[in-house]
């Protein structure tokens, strides 16, 4: 991973407030999920989704995955009054990837996010 696309994350995970949120978290959601739309979202823009370019744990950048949870799970704990706040981001970033994924955002299916066990295992 480049230095910079490291520096852009951790500055964006340090800049990212309930204000500007919607902003931030579509730059970070670049950096992990380069390109990639859901079957939603392309309906919406009134493109064809293609089943072959939905997400899959092979073209999951570890790298930045680790490094966006490694932040956001420090920064949590640094600072405990936006604890709620890092939580619902997270939350956005599994529900996004279950999407990305195909899958719909419910209990029996979050066993398949790696943001989830990324998160988990940084937990430990």
């Amino acid at each position: 991973m480049q230095k910079s696309v490291a520096q852009q994350i951790r500055l964006n995970l340090n800049v990212i407030t309930p204000d500007n949120f919607e902003k931030k978290f579509k730059e970070l959601r670049q950096h992990l999920f380069p390109d990639l739309k859901s079957k939603d979202e392309a309906d919406l823009e009134g493109e064809d989704w293609d089943e072959t370019k939905k997400l899959t744990d092979e073209n999951i950048n570890i790298d930045i995955l680790t490094l966006i949870v490694e932040n956001i799970f420090r920064k949590a704990q640094l600072e405990k009054e936006y604890t709620i706040f890092y939580g619902q981001l997270c939350e956005e970033m599994i529900s996004l990837e279950l999407k990305l994924r195909n899958e719909a955002a419910k209990i029996a299916n979050m066993k398949n996010s790696q943001f989830r066990k990324t998160l988990f295992n940084v937990c430990k």
